[in-house]
């Protein structure tokens, strides 16, 4: 079993980037599209709220003379409003007074009815309950949004966010993998070069600097090593030659020295020879 530290460094740098790559991914995605979902949900509540306040204030002045005609009209002005599913406003015994698509109307159960817009999310629609009132009498209005638009939002949303997050990530890969190849060939290349230094003894070889970074400065403090190995052979034979120059000059010397000795010695027995003459 490989530990970690014994992987290839292309493979290191690919998994450390995937890694940090898969945690951004998953934060995006998760992130995302939740606060773009809560976004439009405050834009779909306040376009709720505006709507009821229109209403609210058209329909004042009806109310107080519950006159359904000109509930009616105002109403009708939601048709400019499509994701407005219905609108209903009921007297304060329960009976309607006006709607809008009222076959439609699922009024919320359980509201407190006050004059400061109450929402309410039920199923697929967003309910947005309000009281109306006039001078003497008052009413509820009730007006349901749909939930359609926002869904197919938050489905959009997350389709783009996962497209644009796997784009990262493969893109994130390809970047370190083509930059683990780039730190990783010099290196291999050193590597080449030293395993012909010492299976071959190839000390011929050049090594090339191509850049100025660590990877750069290893190569070129690796090319004057190689220079200086192949600088070592010439000063030995310089050396060997000079040694045997200074050998050859000692053998003569001492052969000099020889002949002098037996001349010497030649002189002293004649010498001797005469003296006992």
């Amino acid at each position: 079993m490989f530990r970690f530290v014994d992987w290839p460094l292309r493979v290191k740098l690919v998994i450390g980037t995937a890694t940090l790559l898969a945690a951004v991914t998953l934060l995006v995605y998760f992130f995302f599209p939740a606060r773009l979902d809560e976004t439009a949900r405050v834009w779909l509540e306040r376009r709720a709220v505006g709507v009821a306040a229109v209403l609210q204030s058209g329909s004042a002045a009806a109310v107080e003379f519950d006159d359904a005609v000109a509930v009616d009209e105002v109403l009708a002005g939601l048709a400019s409003s499509p994701e407005v599913v219905y609108a209903t406003l009921k007297k304060p015994d329960g009976t309607k007074l006006a709607a809008y698509h009222g076959d439609r109307a699922r009024e919320p159960a359980g509201v407190k009815v006050s004059g400061k817009p109450e929402i309410v999310y039920e199923g697929d629609l967003l309910h947005v309950v309000v009281e109306v009132r006039g001078k003497t009498n008052k009413a509820t209005l009730a007006v349901g949004l749909s939930l359609t638009e926002l869904n197919e939002q938050r489905h959009d949303n997350q389709i783009t966010v996962l497209v644009v997050s796997a784009l990262i990530f493969i893109i994130g890969l390809l970047y370190a993998f083509a930059l683990g190849t780039l730190l990783v060939r010099p290196i291999r290349q050193l590597t080449a070069a030293t395993t012909r230094i010492v299976n071959a003894g190839d000390l011929a070889q050049r090594i090339e600097v191509r850049s100025r970074d660590e990877v750069g400065h290893l190569a070129g403090s690796f090319r004057q090593l190689v220079e200086k190995l192949r600088e070592i052979p010439v000063s030995l034979r310089d050396s060997v030659s000079r040694l045997g120059d200074t050998v050859n000059e000692l053998s003569d010397n001492t052969h000099e020295q020889g002949r002098t000795i037996a001349r010497q010695a030649t002189a002293l027995q004649e010498t001797q020879v005469t003296a006992q003459e």
